[in-house]
């Protein structure tokens, strides 16, 4: 995910500079929808955060029921 989120941070930024230069050169609309598809892929950007942090919080999850299961069946004998 994270190759992915490099490449939005990429296009996010030559949208960033493609808005400075329309507005520039006059060309208001242009620059808005820059800036209006700047922020669709600001979106994307928190969605793959945020799913990387569940990815992450599972990890953790499933590490800490193995050693629980581990402490158990060792208690068990």
């Amino acid at each position: 995910m994270l190759i992915r989120e490099k490449h939005v941070e990429n296009q996010i930024n030559k949208l960033t500079q493609q808005a400075k230069e329309r507005k520039k050169k006059g060309d208001k609309k242009g620059a808005l929808f820059c800036l209006k598809k700047r922020k669709l892929l600001q979106g994307q950007i928190d969605k793959l955060q945020a799913a990387r942090l569940n990815l992450e919080t599972m990890q953790l999850t499933i590490g800490s029921a193995k050693y629980v299961e581990a402490d158990v069946s060792c208690s068990m004998w």
